[in-house]
């Protein structure tokens, strides 16, 4: 953010305090409790904000939606209309950017908002990702088991005994394998 003058607040009009956050350069307002960042570090910031959320988030509990303000908003630093637009897509929470200076203004409650759901959402990922790792490796085990009654049934036809085919699974299914091509 290019400083040339004093920011001050675009709902208050108090100045802005120039802060940092895990090394995140943020502006915030005493007045209101809003702040002002780079959009490039809002990822960053939600992901250090949602660490600790990400442990204990019930990625299922509903997030009430965060009423908008509504008013029109002024860059605090080049004095542009910011556009306001509805965070991951959602009415859950509506923030301000500025095109031209590439900022966000973030209402006092919004990124606690933004943080539960960035957490939710990362949650419900993870859970999919773990029920499709479970779902490959089920079907690793069906295809494993049918390869061995597939082998059973050929051998059983060509009057071989597979033995202790079973003794070591990994090994049985690999030698299995090599039977069947």
């Amino acid at each position: 953010m290019e400083r040339i003058n004093t920011l001050k607040c675009p709902r208050c009009a108090k100045t802005l305090q120039s802060g940092v956050y895990h090394t995140i350069e943020i502006y915030l307002c005493s007045g209101c409790k809003g702040m002002l960042i780079k959009q490039r570090n809002l990822l960053r910031m939600l992901q250090i904000f949602s660490k600790d959320l990400m442990q204990i988030i019930d990625p299922d509990y509903p997030i009430e939606p965060l009423s908008d303000i509504g008013k029109s908003l002024f860059c605090p630093s080049c004095n542009a209309e910011m556009e306001n637009y509805g965070y991951m897509g959602t009415d859950f929470v509506k923030i301000d950017s500025c095109r031209n200076c590439k900022v966000l203004w973030l209402d006092a409650k919004e990124l606690g908002v933004m943080g539960l759901l960035f957490a939710r959402t990362e949650q419900r990922r993870r859970r999919s990702q773990e029920r499709i790792e479970q779902f490959e490796h089920d079907l690793d085990k069906t295809s494993d088991a049918t390869i061995l009654s597939q082998a059973a049934e050929k051998c059983l036809l060509t009057g071989f005994i597979i033995g202790s085919a079973t003794d070591t699974f990994g090994k049985s299914i690999s030698s299995v394998k090599r039977f069947l091509t």
